[in-house]
């Protein structure tokens, strides 16, 4: 029974998404991008409002995702996403939300199984944007999408973003239009000095190989220029503006509902997915030194 676990409660993780209703659809299309989405928590509408009005520059329109506050899942939620310990897995300290602790999170080593579990000090905050991402991705799938757009709130535009069309078609005649899963519309995540921090290998997940060899292998630490404007790529910290393609949805859905949540989602959303990055900023992510997030942090212990 214990290795049944991780396949029960798919039911559960779907309920947990945000269900997303549009009126107009059309309002949020761009040109080959079928849909272009924001998320956004309701309590950080200057957040939206800012980002927002660098693309309505440019006469584009994201619709606002009503995003997941983790900070608001209770721990009998918790436990129908995380994921459960079972033999076979390789413990790691882990982060569990036990029910008599009301909500505090317990740091420990995984040893009990049966019991659910998140990465090292994996917040509830993280948990939520995470579910947001998943809640935008099955209502693309079940739209009948292709190609979306997906950004969060945090958002600095460096060019138009109307290249970001002519980048897809670049893309679709580079590699083939079945043949790319992401593309990043930036080269990789910037610190506060605006340096790049790369990621280079695959974090630790108790239900993956942990060997050295296949946590670093070229598959997760490849970054190969393919031409003037793009590079193919490996793990990558951010997931604040992704372009992604109806392969990319599926297999980040079945990711998550085989696999559970464990990882934040930047770092989860790996899986065999195909990943490209613009080699120059279209649309980046606001500094990390000037940034309000409320991944790591309730609103109300700030």
């Amino acid at each position: 029974m214990l290795l049944l676990i991780p396949f029960l409660g798919i039911a559960a993780l779907r309920d947990s998404f945000k269900k997303i209703e549009v009126d107009l659809p059309g309002k949020y299309r761009m040109g080959n991008i079928d849909f272009v989405y924001m998320i956004n928590l309701d309590h950080r509408p200057q957040k939206f409002a800012d980002a927002s009005i660098q693309l309505l520059k440019y006469e584009i329109c994201p619709y606002r995702v009503s995003a997941i506050n983790g900070w608001e899942l209770t721990s009998k939620q918790l436990d129908q996403l995380g994921l459960t310990y079972v033999p076979g897995m390789t413990p790691l300290m882990a982060t569990c939300y036990p029910e008599e602790a009301d909500g505090a999170p317990s740091y420990e080593f995984m040893q009990e199984y049966g019991k659910v579990y998140f990465c090292h000090h994996m917040a509830k905050g993280t948990i939520g944007c995470y579910l947001s991402h998943l809640s935008v991705l099955q209502h693309a799938y079940d739209a009948g999408y292709e190609t979306i757009w997906v950004m969060e709130d945090d958002i600095l535009v460096e060019l138009d973003p109307w290249i970001l069309v002519d980048l897809i078609s670049h893309l679709d005649a580079l590699v083939g239009r079945e043949n790319w899963d992401v593309l990043f519309t930036d080269p990789d995540y910037r610190l506060a000095k605006g340096q790049y921090a790369i990621a280079k290998g695959l974090p630790k997940r108790p239900d993956f190989d942990n060997s050295y060899e296949e946590r670093y292998s070229p598959r997760y630490t490849m970054q190969v220029d393919v031409s003037p404007h793009f590079r193919r790529i490996g793990a990558r910290f951010g997931a604040y503006s992704m372009i992604l393609r109806r392969s990319g949805i599926r297999k980040l859905l079945d990711f998550a509902e085989r696999h559970k949540l464990f990882l934040a989602y930047d770092l989860d959303n790996i899986c065999e997915m195909r990943r490209y990055a613009c080699r120059y900023d279209v649309v980046t992510q606001v500094p990390v030194v000037d940034a309000i997030t409320d991944n790591g942090q309730s609103e109300i212990n700030e």
